[in-house]
């Protein structure tokens, strides 16, 4: 009876050690008006008999899987933006609205040795986009410069700051305000013709406005405007446009964009009338806008990279340049993450894409970005990530993120399903420290046999030798049966 029990309560245990999964999970973010999924974390070869979605503050009923039928709560309008897949039992939320945030549990009902039932909570997390990002200025006497980064919509928004491709911080010229929303300067020839650039966002949404210290400050200049621009990033296969700055209030009479290098004519604009140079194929690739001037260019190629020129004619017959540099990347694509399981369980991370070049790489714990320190280094490139398993950061979810200045693509690896395989189900021998005790085990198993082997036949090789010289001392001494013959020597 006592045997019975315990072999139920191992049975129990067994089923809720393989099915349960609390670990903490990543909120899930959404966008105002859009959908979103929360998904349910089914273990593979489970049999699910009941799905019982339900907000726990306030408590309320979603939706329920039962029996291959699905019900939902709440008013008709919240049932109409719910719906339940009974494919993968994910919870599917549209139209979001602010009051969705909140925290979600879902109640599984399994089958198997024994009825288990087991409850796991996920945070829904809903934020505005941000859009409408716009810089403004207020100059004070020697150009002293404050400039202000605002939006019109976004909450939860995040300011950084951008002189053509570094990243801002506080030094002799630069000051940031202590949110990041202001950054204060000095204007001076050194950086009259900068880009500054200020970076809006938030965990649903990104925005950007570009401003020009010389549009700004530096206003005394004749009509050329030769001043450095932000490249224009294009993707592979992909179109881009190559825009002109219009002064306001001139009158254009003629446009000619023109590559640099090599020096060939593209397309020219003069009197209503478009112009392309070029072989038949490139031609069909590019398109002259005359609302706006700008230069099409479709179907990229890593050929297109290189610097552009246009030279734009007003009715005063004045010539202005501007020229802008066109890089082509290729899209980051299927990126993953391998690792490498050492003793103890020290593991390598390595995070690689299939396509994308100029990629650059960065790892994240949840929502930390991580850096060199006591548990986690990376290799000085940020393709690798090292770092001891311990019982501290094993439900950690870690997220590669590969970025180029046109894509990024993640990847997600979450610790205890790659190290910690050791569940109370039957032992695993396929983890590299289980190998080499087996393999330990088995080669000093060997040895030992070999040596027991080699003593036994030893032992028997020397006993048979002692039973034949005793039986021929006793043939000399006469102790079998007929005539002794006496032996030479």
């Amino acid at each position: 009876m006592e045997f019975g029990k315990w072999l139920i309560c191992c049975s129990l245990a067994l089923s809720v050690s393989i099915f349960q999964n609390q670990a903490a999970r990543l909120p899930v973010n959404g966008s105002l008006g859009q959908s979103v999924y929360l998904s349910l974390e089914n273990p593979h070869g489970l049999k699910i008999d009941e799905v019982f979605w339900k907000r726990s503050s306030p408590r309320l009923r979603v939706a329920r899987y039962i029996e291959n039928h699905v019900q939902y709560f709440g008013a008709e309008d919240y049932k109409k933006r719910i719906k339940l897949h009974p494919g993968n039992f994910s919870l599917q939320i549209s139209d979001l609205q602010r009051a969705d945030t909140g925290d979600y549990e879902y109640e599984v009902t399994v089958t198997g040795n024994a009825e288990v039932e087991n409850t796991e909570r996920v945070k829904l997390d809903v934020y505005e986009p941000v859009t409408g990002t716009k810089i403004s200025c207020q100059i004070t006497e020697n150009c002293n410069i404050t400039l202000s980064c605002s939006v019109n919509t976004g909450d939860n928004t995040s300011f950084s700051w951008w002189m053509g491709q570094e990243a801002l911080g506080n030094d002799s010229i630069h000051h940031l305000s202590e949110n990041g929303q202001e950054l204060q300067l000095h204007f001076t020839a050194q950086i009259e013709d900068n880009v500054y650039k200020c970076e809006a966002r938030n965990p649903v949404s990104e925005d950007t406005a570009h401003i020009k210290l010389s549009d700004v400050c530096n206003e005394n200049k004749p009509v050329q405007n030769q001043a450095a621009r932000l490249p224009v990033n294009g993707s592979l296969g992909q179109s881009v446009y190559l825009s002109l700055e219009n002064p306001h209030g001139s009158k254009i009479e003629e446009v000619f964009w023109i590559r640099s290098s090599p020096r060939l004519r593209v397309a020219r604009y003069m009197k209503g009338h478009v112009q392309y140079f070029g072989a038949e194929d490139y031609k069909k690739r590019i398109k002259l806008h005359p609302g706006n001037f700008s230069l099409q260019i479709s179907d990229l190629q890593r050929a297109d990279t290189g610097d552009y020129e246009v030279i734009v004619t007003g009715n005063s017959e004045v010539e202005n340049t501007e020229r802008v540099k066109l890089d082509v990347y290729e899209p980051v694509t299927g990126t993953k993450i391998s690792c490498q399981i050492t003793e103890n369980c020290n593991i390598t991370l390595s995070c690689s894409v299939n396509t994308g070049d100029n990629t650059s790489f960065s790892w994240w714990m949840g929502q930390e970005a991580l850096r060199n320190e006591s548990i986690h280094h990376l290799s000085e490139n940020g393709q690798e990530l090292q770092l001891h398993f311990t019982a501290q950061i094993e439900d950690n979810v870690y997220k590669c993120e590969a970025r180029n200045p046109v894509s990024e693509d993640t990847a997600r690896i979450k610790l205890s399903d790659v190290c910690n395989e050791n569940k109370p189900a039957e032992p695993s021998y396929s983890s590299p420290c289980t190998a080499k005790i087996i393999s330990s085990v088995i080669i000093l198993t060997i040895l030992l046999s070999i040596i027991v082997i080699v003593h036994v036949i030893s032992k028997r090789t020397e006993l048979g030798a002692r039973r034949t010289r005793g039986q021929i001392q006793n043939e000399l001494r006469g102790g079998t049966e007929g005539p002794v013959y006496e032996l030479d020597g």
